[in-house]
């Protein structure tokens, strides 16, 4: 069996049957990348009919339609009322064959700041979230400078720990992001520490259909000329059959967020360690601080994305930094919270840090100026030229 997901943003202009996110079980064949480029040019050149050469069941022409859309991340798509046309086929071509860069692949720990100085992968089970409505997008609790919505599947620590093991892997596997990558369930779950038995298998799958399924949109701390933004899904290709899984990532979120925000080191291992989220959010977030002086309970609270009872989370808290004192003590030694004032929001935390300093990459000035004047840099295209939003 091959399942099949997708979370793609502009598939909807090529044909209105494609939805967000698409899902197929019982899908005839495993359609490589030189075939599904070929079938998607054949239904654009045949005005999204049927090609000739692509097979009777129409499940497998809609993976490839979408699987190239994937690639082509910058073409300016024809909305639906219009004919496509030869000059789309040849501008979708063009665009197909491009090749996009992964950032910084000889850093495989590094990872956008945001990431860590937010509330996008929360504390708790990810089935403690509380749900928005299907289909609005959701304030996500940042650090000042960032913005940053949601829309889908809420996002658990589990789930990063399982994305970060993808990236790696994309980043192994090819210098072009917009390239699917194979792999198995196994083998990121031994790249977690994880036991591979079936329950832990179905745990990262169910994580791998969370990442396509959710639509992430940042805006990120810029000069002032123009605001950064980006827009996509964190993984936008999951299929899976008997032996492997085979993931795509998605360049209009991966591409700014990797190039044009810091990127700072993230040693998983060592979080892996840490029994509790709280624990292992506050590595990260930590991770990307030098200092941790006049913070807050309740800023603390909202930054990690708590959903519990409020006056229960002093005393998580606490459990949380006792926990790093003794697994990563380069990372905090000690820790004080002036519990005084009947509200704890408003209570005082200090902590006080061990000897390890945040170890970070800036963003490459001749990338960041690309993005902001939208200009070419190099090999590297800007991202207003790749069609993301500015």
């Amino acid at each position: 069996m091959i399942t099949y997901l997708s979370q793609e943003p502009a598939m909807q202009d090529l044909d209105n049957q494609f939805q967000s996110p698409l899902f197929v079980e019982d899908a005839e064949g495993w359609l490589e990348d030189a075939r599904l480029r070929s079938v998607a040019m054949e239904r654009i050149r045949h005005g999204n009919s049927e090609p000739s050469t692509a097979k009777t069941s129409n499940k497998p022409t809609i993976k490839a339609a979408v699987s190239a859309q994937t690639l082509a991340c910058s073409v300016d798509q024809p909305s639906s009322n219009e004919t496509l046309t030869d000059s789309h086929a040849l501008a979708f071509a063009s665009h197909v064959m491009d090749v996009i860069e992964f950032p910084y692949r000889n850093k495989p720990e590094h990872f956008p700041a945001f990431l860590a100085r937010s509330a996008l992968f929360r504390v708790g089970r990810g089935s403690t979230a509380v749900q928005a409505p299907i289909g609005l997008p959701v304030a996500i609790k940042a650090q000042k400078g960032y913005g940053l919505t949601a829309c889908g599947p809420r996002l658990s620590m589990r789930d990063k720990q399982v994305w970060e093991v993808a990236i790696q892997i994309a980043k192994e596997s090819s210098p072009d992001m917009s390239q699917a990558f194979a792999t198995t369930l196994r083998e990121i779950a031994r790249r977690m520490n994880l036991k591979g038995d079936g329950r832990t298998l179905s745990m990262i799958w169910d994580s791998l259909t969370k990442l396509c399924g959710v639509r992430i949109a940042f805006t990120l701390p810029s000069d002032g000329r123009i605001p950064i933004e980006g827009i996509g899904s964190l993984l936008s290709t999951a299929i899976k059959n008997e032996n492997s899984v085979s993931l795509r990532v998605n360049p209009d979120f991966a591409w700014p967020a990797f190039a044009l925000d810091k990127q700072f080191r993230i040693q998983s291992s060592r979080r892996a360690k840490l029994s509790s989220t709280l624990a292992q959010w506050l590595h990260d977030f930590l991770s990307t601080h030098s200092k941790s002086e006049n913070l807050t309970v309740d800023y603390i609270r909202e930054m990690c994305g708590f959903e519990g009872v409020t006056k229960r989370f002093p005393a998580q808290l606490r459990i949380a930094l006792d926990e790093l004192i003794k697994s990563a003590p380069e990372l905090v030694v000690s820790y004080s919270i002036d519990d005084q004032g009947r509200s704890s929001d408003r209570w005082g935390v200090t902590i006080n840090r061990g000897s390890e300093m945040p170890k970070f990459e800036m963003p490459k000035p001749f990338l960041l100026n690309a993005a902001l004047n939208g200009k070419s840099a190099g090999c590297e295209k800007s991202a207003r030229e790749r069609g993301l939003k500015l």
